[in-house]
């Protein structure tokens, strides 16, 4: 059972949060658990040190806006449900809030946007100080496909965090790291995979 019964619900839980908090991390029931990860393979591995990145950025943060229209274009409309800075690492947090059972790609597809935006607006950002949050209660395949892509090969700063309850208190949690690898990763490929490419060029790739 969801513990929101809508994501305009969730919206006004969390900006309320925001009026007594410094920053999203004291909402994190579990930050100690992800510390505590032991890896099972490269893809994990991956993705809990992009995890505890993301995490630097969520101890103290400024509301910059709250659902409102950020796109630069006359006519374009691009809200993001939560707009942040973090002051103690200079980047920019946006946070998506998904509730909904068939949600796919799209919370990952408009966080892309969102950045992009930001990055048009001040070039001089980097990707990894662009910090991308989403928090759903659940977690369908094609979404966790889109953010395993999204973290292990582009190597985008993103966190995913569920609504729950601890000690009777709505909170929230890192989702555990094996939800989103679906394959490990090896460091090599056979060179059966490589057969169209250049001598040379198949070196890099290919297992000794």
């Amino acid at each position: 059972m969801s513990v929101f019964s809508s994501e305009h619900e969730m919206q006004e839980w969390l900006e309320n949060k925001f009026t007594t908090i410094y920053g999203l991390s004291e909402l994190i029931a579990n930050i100690e658990s992800i510390e505590l990860y032991v890896p099972k393979n490269s893809s994990e591995e991956k993705i809990k040190q992009t995890f505890l990145y993301c995490i630097e950025s969520l101890n103290m943060n400024e509301l910059l806006t709250k659902n409102e229209n950020i796109s630069l274009e006359k006519g374009d409309s691009l809200n993001p449900d939560i707009f942040a800075f973090s002051p103690e690492t200079e980047s920019i947090v946006i946070i998506e809030l998904k509730n909904q059972k068939g949600a796919t790609r799209e919370a990952g597809t408009e966080l892309s946007a969102y950045a992009g935006e930001i990055k048009s607006a001040l070039s001089y950002l980097s990707d990894g100080e662009i910090i991308n949050v989403i928090i759903s209660p659940v977690w369908p395949t094609l979404l966790k496909h889109h953010l395993y892509n999204n973290i292990f090969w582009q190597g985008k700063k993103t966190i995913c965090l569920e609504p729950c309850i601890t000690d009777g208190e709505i909170k929230l949690k890192i989702i555990d790291i094996p939800v989103l690898v679906q394959a490990d990763i090896p460091s090599k490929v056979s060179e059966e995979h490589l057969g169209g490419y250049p001598g040379r060029d198949r070196e890099h790739f290919v297992k000794n």
